[in-house]
């Protein structure tokens, strides 16, 4: 896979923050940043994910493609069933992939990574979102 880096300049960073700015509805919030972002990479599906506060149980809202993982369609799941279940306990700092149908690393047991296959998902890349410094 070849990687290409681009970074985010000011004028991209304040256009994302306009965006969300006075949202209520975290959906909303999500679609905003989606949009705005689409031109940095270009995407079908974003997702956030939210840790409990104990870390130990993972809940993921979507916006563009749904699957199986988004919060109207499944309650929490714990993050040892997570398929980037490394990433939340930062063992990692991100993943990349470009197929996820095949990377080992998306399929263990006990894995809830169906939705990689129902929703024919390939190219993921998963990075963290620090929030007050957690």
């Amino acid at each position: 896979m070849k990687t290409q880096t681009r970074s985010i300049d000011m004028v991209q960073l304040l256009s994302i923050l306009r965006a969300i700015a006075g949202q209520l509805d975290f959906r909303a919030v999500i679609s905003a940043v989606s949009t705005e972002i689409r031109s940095l990479l270009a995407h079908d599906h974003l997702d956030v994910a939210l840790l409990s506060g104990d870390r130990t149980l993972v809940v993921a809202y979507e916006t563009g493609l749904h699957t199986e993982w988004d919060a109207d369609t499944t309650a929490t799941k714990p993050v040892e069933s997570s398929p980037i279940r490394d990433l939340f306990a930062a063992r990692v700092d991100h993943i990349v992939t470009d197929d996820a149908q095949t990377d080992s690393r998306f399929h263990f047991d006990g894995a809830f990574s169906q939705p990689i296959f129902s929703a024919g998902l390939r190219s993921r890349l998963h990075v963290p979102l620090k929030v007050e410094g957690r």
